[in-house]
Order: structure tokens, then C-alpha cells, then sequence
């Protein structure tokens, strides 16, 4: 029995002691700033570390915030106090210029919240702006990675650069109506953050406003904003859903790069230009939705959106940046609309599955033969599809092949170029590993830069040349790295296949039946240069060509020869 009392009356003495020292660990105070300046006087130093929740009224200078500073755990050089402050409540106090400064050289301007205020205060978890106060400086609250709660007062009209980046206690912000801008990495690796609410009055997103919020699920940004800066939700992993309003003229670059969990996104029809990378390693993304008013899609904009599979080009779009849809793997065809004038080197590298190009026939610079990409008049070719046939006959009428035109083509095994061919750009057919036989008609080859057959084996793969030529080919440069070198008869056209295509003449005209819808018939003359190409409309097309000659007409991967 006494047993018994004895353990109560000692869990009651051990209850009392924790009650009295829990409540000792809150320790409050509400102090008048009469004279800014003064609060070291209104604060004993015995209490200067232990209070934890702490109201301040009346006027503040540069003095007395970095006392303040100084209770929350930071002192003027960013090193640390031993101070417990908490919560801290601002609202009825009003900022001065003037004093000493409270973090390295800064001091206070009047109604602003200055440059790295409170940084690297670990210890606050709540903080109370001014009422009054027009704008939050550069990185405030840099690293107040226990801060959980801030309230903004309607004055405030502008979040500076840095101001809340690395507060990771941070799961929701509520911004005022009274701010139009979001700067620079404003909320930059606030990884709790899971909501926000950006309202009508704000018009721009800073470059890396939001970048690495990861937990960031969702956001609707306002039809008041007009640009979406750089970086501005660069690795947010966890956004699913964005809606960019009809509104926002420019995505900058970077803008939504490793987005991983975004499926779906529509671009605005008053979006003007879509920074580089701005969807790069948005591996989710299925469908991406291009109203007409983009003119610019720049470099690596969609580059690893490797689940996409497919992509509608507005007209309105004039350029496609090198790289735009480089490793975009589900892609199996691209329309090239009527606008398109410019297009980039290794702008569809890595698209394995991409069979097919098809170019408005209204388009002015560029043409599609066979899904092959060329320039309009077919002297240039632009790109080779990665999926498209394994063996390549170009028509005489290339003179150029293009910046990486080939690259990437692994399983192309045979090409064949034609004498007309007088400029092999870098890159051509790099990383084209399948390449087994090269059959080059050029009789007089010039030097290529070593990166144009890179990636082949040259001492396997056999490179074929007109007879009378081996000593041509022995003087160019990147030719002469091929060790099988075999001479060969020139002939106009490689070979002639048997078809169920039917092929015959009628008085003036050449007939063609039974070819594909879609199709491109393509008539050489006997010396093999190309004559015309014309797109299979109708079940039997008719070509009309000059008589008396022989002519080769070419289908697709099937060859006639015809007299008229």
C-alpha cells in the first residue's frame, strides 16, 4: 500500500515539473518601440534568448531588427545565437531607414522588408509582416527552413528575388491581391510546399519562381500574367496539372523542365515564343496542345518527352530550334505546316519510331519525297525519318546533305549518293552504326569533316566508287579513313524491282496504276537525274513527259524502266 503512494505521489511530482517546464519553454513578450533604435533597452538581456513569442508595435530601424535577429538565432554575420524566438508578430510596427545595418552592410529603407532580413533564422516558425510594408527585398528568408506560417499584409506589392527560397516547412502561402510581381527565385526549394494561390493582380513569374518545389501538385496561374520566366517550375516533380490562361505571351526557357509528373499541356493561342528546354524531361507528357500564335519553338523545347506521341505544328509557327524534339522516341510522323521556314540541326534526333514527314504542299522552303525531309526544290535534304527504309538512294537532284540529316539513323545499312552531291554538312550520318555499304557516285569527292561518319565502322563498311576514281577518294579527307574502297561500274539507278504496281505509256504520257494513296512516284531520266515527283491522289495517275526517251519511274522501294 505504501508502495503504491509512493509511485503516485512521484508521477504526480513528475507530471508537475514537466507542466512547469513545458511552460517555461514559451516564454512572451509584447514590447512599444517609441524611439527606433531602442529595443535592446525594452528587452532584458536575461530575457533575449528565451523569449519565444515576441509582439513588436512602434518604429523599427536597422538597429532593432538585428537584435531581433539576434533572438531568432542569427547575428549580423549569419552565424548562430543562441536565441529561441519563434513566433514573431510585426503587424503593428512600422520599418524606418536608418541605423546600424542587420546583416553585413545592410540597413533599412522605410516600408520595406530589406535584403536577407531574417536568413538563416532556423528557429522561426511564424512570422507577421508589418501592415504597411510595400515590398519584400531579396531573400528575406533565405534558409528559414522551420518556418511554417507567414502572413502578408495587403500593402505589399512586390516579392523580391530569393524571399522564401529554401523554407522547406513551408506547405502553403496565401499572396495578397495587392502583388503584381513574384521575382526570382522567390519560393526556390520550398520542397513542402504543396499549394498556392496566385491572384488576378500578378502579371509576371520570375525566372525560377517555383523551381524544385517538388511538392508541388497543382497550380493555376492567373489570365493576369503575361510571361512565365526562366526556370520558373524547373524541377517541380510532383506538379501534375498547369493551366497557362490565354494571356501569357512568353514560356521561358527551362520553364518546365523535369516536370516529370505532367501528362498534358495546352499552350494559349497568345503565346508568342517558347523558350529552349522549356518541356525538356517532362517524361509524362502524352499530348502537347500548340495554339496558332506560337511563331518560335526553340532549341530542346521538347527534347526527352519521351512518352509523346504526338504533336500538332500550328502554322503560325515560322522556326523549330536544333533539338526540339530530339529523343521524342514515341514519335512516328511530323507535319510540317505552311509557316515553318527555318528548322535546326538535329531537330528530330533520337526519334526512333518517326516514319514520316509531311510538309504542307503550300510550304515555301521545304518538301517531303517518300517522308523524307528536303528543302522545297529537293537540292537539299534536311532530315532522313530514323524508322523509314534500311537502304537510302538519294535523287540526282541533291546537292547537299544537311547538318546531322542522318544522325542517329541506326537502322539505315545502305546509301547511296548521287555525282550531283557537291556538300556533305557535320554530322551527317553520325551515329548511324548499322551503315554496312556506302555507294558514292561523286567523281570528285571533296574533304568532309571527320564528325560526318562518325560512329561507323569504317574498317568494315564498304564504300563503293565510280571507276577511275580511287586516288580521288585516297586525297579527301574523311573519305579516306574507309579501308574497303571498291571501284565499281556508275550506273543511274541501283536497281529495278518487279512490282504489282502496273507501269506503261499512253501516247505522250507515261500511266501509273495501282500504287498507294499518299505515295510519290518519281521520274528520273536515263542518266538518272529526277525529273518530277507527284503525290498518288487516285488509284491510276497520269505524267505527262517529253517522247522519244527513256525514263526510270521509281515507287515506293520499286523501279520501271519505261520508253516513250
Amino acid at each position: 500500500m505504501k508502495t503504491s503512494n509512493y509511485l503516485k505521489s512521484l508521477f504526480v511530482i513528475i507530471s508537475l515539473l514537466l507542466s512547469l517546464d513545458l511552460q517555461a519553454q514559451v516564454v512572451s513578450d509584447t514590447v512599444n518601440v517609441q524611439t527606433a533604435g531602442t529595443l535592446s533597452s525594452l528587452i532584458l538581456a536575461t530575457d533575449k534568448y528565451q523569449i519565444t513569442n515576441l509582439t513588436v508595435t512602434g518604429d523599427l530601424n536597422g538597429t532593432d531588427i538585428r537584435y531581433i535577429r539576434e533572438m531568432a538565432g542569427s547575428d549580423v554575420n549569419g552565424n548562430s545565437t543562441l536565441g529561441k524566438l519563434s513566433v514573431l508578430d510585426l503587424s503593428g510596427t512600422n520599418i524606418v531607414a536608418g541605423g546600424s545595418s542587420y546583416y553585413n552592410n545592410y540597413t533599412t529603407s522605410l516600408n520595406e522588408i530589406g535584403f536577407w532580413t531574417f536568413s538563416d533564422c532556423t528557429g522561426l516558425t511564424s512570422v507577421t509582416i508589418p501592415d504597411g510594408v510595400t515590398s519584400i527585398e531579396n531573400d528575406v528568408f533565405d534558409g528559414c527552413t522551420g518556418l511554417t506560417l507567414i502572413i502578408i499584409p495587403n500593402s505589399v506589392t512586390s516579392i523580391g528575388g530569393g524571399a522564401f527560397s529554401h523554407c522547406t516547412g513551408l506547405t502553403s502561402i496565401t499572396i495578397p491581391n495587392s502583388v503584381t510581381s513574384i521575382g526570382n527565385t522567390a519560393f526556390y526549394g520550398c520542397t513542402g510546399l504543396t499549394s498556392i494561390t496566385i491572384p488576378d493582380s500578378v502579371t509576371s513569374i520570375g525566372d525560377g519562381a517555383f523551381s524544385h518545389c517538388t511538392g508541388l501538385i497543382s497550380i493555376t496561374i492567373p489570365s493576369s500574367v503575361i510571361s512565365i520566366g526562366d526556370n520558373a517550375f524547373t524541377g517541380c516533380t510532383g506538379l501534375t496539372s498547369i493551366t497557362i490562361p490565354n494571356g501569357v505571351t512568353s514560356i521561358g526557357s527551362y520553364a518546365f523542365d523535369g516536370c516529370i509528373g505532367l501528362t498534358s499541356i495546352a499552350i494559349p493561342s497568345s503565346v508568342i515564343s517558347i523558350g529552349d528546354n522549356a518541356f525538356t524531361g517532362c517524361t509524362g507528357l502524352t499530348s502537347i496542345t500548340i495554339s496558332d500564335g506560337v511563331k518560335f519553338i526553340w532549341s530542346y523545347v521538347f527534347q526527352n518527352c519521351t512518352r509523346l506521341t504526338s504533336i500538332a505544328i500550328p502554322n503560325s509557327v515560322t522556326s523549330i530550334g536544333g533539338h526540339a524534339f530530339q529523343n521524342c522516341i514515341e514519335l512516328t510522323s511530323i507535319t510540317i505546316p505552311d509557316g515553318v521556314t527555318s528548322i535546326g540541326g538535329c531537330a528530330f534526333y533520337g526519334c526512333t519510331k518517326l516514319k514520316e514527314f509531311i510538309v504542307s504542299e503550300n510550304n515555301p522552303a521545304y518538301n517531303s519525297v517518300e517522308g523524307v525531309l528536303f528543302s522545297k526544290n529537293c537540292t537539299e535534304l534536311i532530315a532522313y525519318p530514323n524508322a523509314k527504309s534500311n537502304i537510302c538512294t538519294l535523287p540526282n537532284s541533291v546537292t547537299s546533305i544537311g547538318n546531322a540529316a542522318f544522325y542517329g539513323c541506326t537502322g539505315l545499312a545502305s546509301i547511296t549518293l548521287p555525282n550531283s552531291v557537291t556538300s556533305i554538312e557535320n554530322y551527317a550520318f553520325t551515329g548511324c552504326t548499322g551503315i554496312t555499304e556506302v555507294h558514292c557516285k561523286i567523281l570528285a569527292p571533296q574533304s568532309v569533316n571527320s564528325s560526318v561518319f562518325s560512329g561507323i565502322n569504317k574498317t568494315t563498311c564498304k564504300l563503293y566508287i565510280p571507276k577511275g576514281t580511287y586516288l580521288n577518294y585516297l586525297e579527301a579527307t574523311g573519305w579516306n579513313d574507309f579501308t574497303n574502297i571498291i571501284e565499281e561500274e556508275a550506273t543511274a539507278i541501283s536497281q529495278i524491282e518487279a512490282s504489282d504496281v502496273r507501269v506503261y505509256t499512253d501516247q505522250d504520257a507515261i500511266i501509273v496504276a495501282g500504287a498507294d494513296l499518299g505515295d510519290y512516284i518519281s521520274v528520273y531520266t536515263e542518266s538518272g537525274a529526277l525529273l518530277q515527283t507527284t503525290k498518288v491522289t487516285d488509284n491510276t495517275i497520269r505524267i505527262t513527259v517529253p517522247g522519244n526517251k527513256i525514263y526510270f519511274i521509281k515507287t515506293t522501294d520499286k523501279i520501271f524502266k519505261v520508253a516513250l
